[in-house]
């Protein structure tokens, strides 16, 4: 069965994809709040599944709403979140420690990309193919 990946620019908010849904201010906040990281689509079975990245954790009853209107508003026979609590305290602290090994290398990052920057040429993206199966 194929799938297939969308990777949102951006990476799109929750909220976004949600705005036609009955919501209260405070429910708005958290949904602005998260972020769709991915979203994987099964067309054989008209499936959805979105993976979110939340700093708070979002109320099961909300997810079912969001649920129900993602498949009701596009046609879909089914729609998952996957929700992933991040702790931004964790996350600073480990790209903190990465700032800091990389600046207090042999090679700090102002001049090593600043040489490299003279030799670079122009690359094209190439375009995402997503794994079958």
């Amino acid at each position: 069965m194929e799938k297939y990946r969308i990777v949102p620019e951006n990476c799109k908010r929750l909220g976004q994809l949600l705005a036609g849904m009955e919501q209260t201010a405070q429910e708005g906040k958290l949904l602005d709040a998260a972020v769709i990281r991915h979203v994987e689509v099964t067309p054989a079975r008209n499936m959805w599944e979105l993976l979110i990245w939340s700093l708070d954790k979002l109320p099961e009853e909300l997810l079912d709403r969001g649920r129900d209107y993602v498949t009701a508003k596009h046609d879909l026979q089914e729609v998952r979140f996957y929700t992933t609590v991040i702790k931004l305290e964790k996350v600073l602290e480990q790209k903190w420690e990465q700032v800091a090994a990389q600046t207090a290398s042999a090679n700090p990052p102002s001049t090593s990309i600043a040489a490299r920057d003279r030799l670079s040429v122009m690359v094209e993206q190439a375009p995402y193919r997503p794994k079958k199966g």
